[in-house]
């Protein structure tokens, strides 16, 4: 568990994956030099950018004194194992940051100090999405974590993630024995986190930052009743079913299995309410299964 630092203010490490971001980074990196009561250090990955885009991410860090790494991943998940592997770790924690988010300027603090007070490793919140006319709109995990929800989904968005240095150590080396397994950064970190017991996530109901959606998000936030709709759907196609085996391999977690590699039927019924944190996602799961036993899983 957390202990209080030494320091006078804590140290945090923010990694930060990039490409072609221009419009909205700036906004970005205000928000995170604008932190109070830590001391911050920011690593970003340029992730594939045309050299326009690069040469104007370099003409910011005077400005605001970050260490910029050029790679050509084309994937925003790959960019943040990179950057974990190839931090130095020596900061009491560590932050995800997307490009073109605003942070409120007590997130890093506020998320550390709710850590210590519940004992806790590994932090994420609620955010408030909003869009080009500033409009906001609230989303509020669910904190109720379920037994195995870990399996099943994430919780919540990376950019609201901050982690003590002991799991980014452990992490780094699962990252190093598991490369190219997993297409999601912040689903395999709470995983991986939630499947150690000697370490443990709070999800907090509070927002911590302002999280963008416009056109260009390589991923939007999963609200409304479109957004919704979308998640289901998903959830019946062939790759979140392999999504879900995949984690399971990855995490040595074969007892959900059956004999053939298929998530057991016994193992659904055993912890239906346990799947997900959302009751009626449960039922979904439970009908996933046993759809794709009777009809098979659709490939789209």
């Amino acid at each position: 568990m957390l202990k209080k630092s030494n320091h006078n203010k804590p140290t945090v490490q923010i990694l930060l994956a990039y490409h072609n971001g221009s419009m909205f980074i700036e906004d970005q990196l205000n928000s995170i030099k604008n932190q109070k009561d830590v001391n911050v250090s920011l690593s970003i990955l340029d992730d594939g950018s045309s050299e326009d885009e690069h040469v104007f991410l370099r003409s910011l860090q005077s400005k605001f004194n970050f260490k910029l790494i050029r790679k050509n991943f084309s994937s925003s998940t790959k960019s943040f194992f990179n950057l974990v592997i190839n931090d130095s770790l020596k900061s009491d924690f560590y932050a995800f940051a997307d490009q073109d988010d605003i942070w409120f300027e007590d997130k890093l603090i506020l998320s550390i100090n709710a850590l210590i007070q519940n004992q806790s490793d590994c932090y994420s919140s609620s955010f408030d999405l909003f869009s080009y006319g500033l409009n906001k709109n609230r989303f509020i995990n669910n904190t109720t974590q379920k037994k195995y929800d870990y399996i099943f989904q994430a919780p919540g968005p990376g950019n609201t993630f901050v982690f003590s240095r002991s799991v980014i150590k452990d992490f780094k080396i699962f990252l190093q024995n598991n490369k190219n397994t997993f297409n999601y950064h912040d689903w395999i970190l709470y995983a991986y986190v939630r499947s150690k017991t000697k370490y443990r996530w709070f999800i907090d109901s509070r927002s911590t930052l302002l999280y963008r959606q416009h056109t260009t998000n390589q991923q939007g936030a999963n609200i409304g009743i479109i957004a919704k709709k979308k998640r289901l759907k998903r959830i019946f196609t062939h790759q979140y079913y392999d999504e879900i085996k995949s984690l399971i391999a990855i995490l040595n977690e074969s007892h959900l299995l059956n004999k053939k590699g298929d998530i057991s039927i016994a193992f659904i019924l055993r912890n239906l309410f346990d799947l997900r944190r959302s009751y009626f996602e449960c039922f979904v799961i439970a009908l996933c299964v046993f759809y794709s036993r009777i009809f098979g899983i659709n490939k789209t």
